[in-house]
């Protein structure tokens, strides 16, 4: 008799676990459409793969609006914890660049080839001399050359028979003849002078071991530490909505959602959620032996 009376929310219970354990299985199976001929049987894919453009494009926008907004990156990138690291990273940085014995164009060889890394040397040390080219233009050269010669030269004289007979108006024809020498050399014979000095330069420091500079650098860290956190925070705080834009979350996780196949899609919904799936199966089962405890009552 006690047997007869369980049966009841026994099946019940039997019948509530299986009914979840099936409905949640038609959620990811079958994951893909199935067809006898032009026909394709209702339930088929799955509720997830058949869905699986919406839940990307709700999982994406979940996450690029609610979770990981500009306000929440920018405060999280600029937390003392995050700046400490900032800090941290550049001293490291620094104290690994000490020993390091390789040149920085054996560095720049693991990026590029030498004759990518000779044509944007070049390139700098072009635009380092036509700066300084046009340095020594604006500042007038020639005027400051043949100023300083027709000074030294009156102060050579003065007192003597000489400073009698020199004048300004005797000197100046000669000052704008060596001011017109002068600006003419840096044209023609001083710009070759001036880039042999730089690429001069430059080689040196291709061919200099990182560890010459990096043990000055170590000397003045702090104020490297300084200047490098201060551009840190200057990009996150100007930059971030526009590097947020570029990168469009939304979109990225969508799209790589989407480029899943559909039983890596099942594999991710399950690893959030397969503990309460299976209180949801479990559910079921105590629904259906209170609905069959019900039944036996009346």
């Amino acid at each position: 008799m006690n047997l007869m009376m369980l049966s009841g929310p026994i099946i019940g219970a039997v019948i509530g676990y299986f009914t979840n354990s099936i409905a949640i299985k038609m959620m990811f199976r079958p994951l893909h459409p199935v067809k006898i001929g032009n026909f394709t049987l209702p339930f088929t894919p799955g509720i997830i793969p058949k869905g699986q453009g919406r839940l990307a494009k709700a999982i994406g926008k979940t996450v690029g609006e609610q979770l990981l907004t500009e306000d929440v990156l920018t405060k999280r990138l600029l937390s003392d914890a995050m700046k400490e690291k900032v800090v941290e990273e550049t001293e490291q940085f620094l104290r690994k660049q000490q020993v390091n014995e390789n040149s920085f164009n054996e560095i720049l060889l693991s990026y590029a080839k030498q004759e990518k890394i000779n044509e944007k040397k070049d390139q700098i040390v072009e635009v380092i001399m036509e700066k300084v080219v046009y340095y020594l233009k604006e500042v007038q050269l020639g005027d400051i050359v043949a100023n300083e010669v027709l000074n030294a030269a009156k102060q050579y004289v003065q007192g003597t028979f000489l400073a009698m007979m020199i004048n300004d108006d005797m000197l100046m024809p000669i000052a704008r003849k060596i001011a017109e020498r002068v600006d003419a050399y840096v044209d023609g014979d001083g710009i070759c002078l001036i880039r042999g000095a730089i690429n001069a330069e430059a080689e040196k420091l291709l061919n200099q071991q990182v560890s010459v500079y990096a043990n000055q650098l170590v000397e003045e860290k702090e104020s490297i530490e300084n200047v490098v956190l201060a551009v840190y925070e200057s990009f996150i705080r100007e930059q971030m909505h526009r590097f947020l834009q570029q990168m469009d979350l939304c979109r990225l996780v969508e799209d790589k959602i989407n480029e899943m196949d559909v039983a890596e899609v099942e594999e991710l919904v399950l690893s959030i959620m397969k503990k309460e799936l299976h209180s949801v199966i479990n559910l079921g089962a105590v629904i259906g032996f209170v609905i069959g405890l019900v039944n036996m009552a009346f």
